[in-house]
Formats: C-alpha cells, structure tokens, sequence
C-alpha cells in the first residue's frame, strides 16, 4: 500500500491495490511512477508531496490527518486534474444547485487572441466551491466540483474521536 502525505493541509492519500490491475499501484503512482517519490501534487491544496510506503507512517500520524482511501487509477486521475470519484458527480441537479444557490466569487479563463471569444476554466464560488469546466460537441462541460476544505469541520470530526 502507498501512502502520499501532503504536510501542508494534512492530508493523506491511501492508495490501496485493486485486485484486477495489480500492476497499476507501482506503475502508475508507485515506484515505477513518473511521480515516485516526491513529485505528487495534493489532490486538496495542490502543494507538493512525498510518496511512502504504509510502514513509514504510525498509526498516531494517520490519526492527526484527512486519509483519502483510492485506488490506484482514481489517484492517477486525479493527479491529473481530474479529480476524485467523489468531485466528478457533475450532474445537472448538482450545477444547477450550485449555481443558483451560490453566488460566483471568480471566473478563470481567458480571452482567445484575435477573437471576441472567451475560453473558461473555472469558476468560484463564495463558499469555495470550484467548478471547472471542458469543452463537448454539445457545450461547456463540468467536469469537476471540488469543494473547499472546512477545517472547522475537519477539528470537529477530531474532537468526535
């Protein structure tokens, strides 16, 4: 099992193995990785992480961070911008929700040279929420929904335990 250990916003990312592609763990974010061991990106704060195995880490560690269970082509995935399983439910009830509710904090984009046209990425939402945005035959797409990181929330689940 590898662990992925963000000391910035104490998260950490469990990559447990999938038993039909034994091979993805170590080839795709383990040691055979382009990643391996300290070219991680945090899935919640994008900061820089370091990649270890489970052993390395004691239980009271684990107890004090966010421990992110995934399998190795969901964290791969999300390595690359696209996100958890959980932030990739973009369904039009879940936009429209937030959309409606939520007043819009940020557009990110940019203008396309030479044309009065506008290429958006993101935008953000006052309570933190991220939406970003691709493109499809049929329109602009919501790909994923990352939501902002509710440390109140994170010393209370704490103080739970």
């Amino acid at each position: 099992m590898l662990l992925v250990s963000c000391h910035h916003c104490l998260t950490i990312v469990r990559v447990m193995p999938d038993l039909n592609a034994q091979d993805d763990l170590i080839s795709l974010v383990g040691e055979g990785s382009e990643f391996w061991p300290d070219k991680y990106k945090c899935i919640s704060c994008d900061q820089p992480c370091v990649g270890m195995d489970e052993a390395a880490v004691d239980n009271a560690t684990l107890m004090k961070m966010k421990v992110r269970d995934l399998k190795p082509r969901e964290f791969f995935a999300a390595l690359h911008g696209l996100g958890t399983p959980d932030e990739m439910v973009c369904d039009l009830p879940t936009v429209r929700e937030l959309l409606i509710e939520k007043k819009i904090k940020q557009v990110r984009g940019y203008t396309v040279r030479g044309t009065t046209r506008t290429c958006l990425h993101e935008l953000e939402l006052e309570d933190g929420t991220r939406l970003y945005f691709g493109s499809s035959p049929q329109g602009a797409l919501v790909f994923r929904i990352a939501r902002p990181i509710s440390y109140t929330q994170k010393v209370l689940e704490e103080l739970d335990r």
